[in-house]
């Protein structure tokens, strides 16, 4: 697997980084297109979500927007911007290692501490730690 797993979750078809052996549900694409809509994002920027990097430098605020408006759409994220880890482990392939997948699932909950000002800057914050720290590339 490549990138991001938790990326994937939301991103695959809009980034063009499908991936194999995540289960995508089919609204993921819509409902990102429609949240890229909304905020007036930048589709440009989509690809760099994978760059670790990019959460050092951007203050953009559309990019937390959208992330948090297709997250909580999906319902993946909470009214607060914190992730349902759970439900985005449930995502991951049933025969995936059990030690890797213990070792994504505590990323997420240490990721899933991360606080911002306001619910997008929080999923922005938890997203980029979580590309960051990501055992899965």
């Amino acid at each position: 697997m490549h990138g991001s797993v938790f990326l994937l979750c939301v991103f695959a078809g809009v980034v063009s980084a499908q991936r194999e052996g995540i289960n995508l549900p089919p609204a993921v694409i819509q409902t990102a297109l429609g949240c890229m809509a909304e905020t007036a994002v930048n589709p440009e920027i989509l690809p760099q979500l994978l760059n670790p990097r990019m959460y050092d430098k951007n203050s953009d605020k559309r990019v937390h927007k959208f992330l948090n408006c297709t997250f909580a759409r999906m319902g993946y994220a909470k009214k607060n911007g914190h992730v349902r880890i759970d439900k985005v482990i449930d995502l991951f392939p049933k025969d995936m290692d059990g030690n890797k997948r213990a070792a994504v699932k505590k990323v997420m909950e240490e990721c899933n501490k991360e606080n911002g000002s306001d619910p997008a800057e929080t999923t922005y914050k938890i997203f980029g730690c979580f590309v960051k720290n990501s055992p899965v590339k």
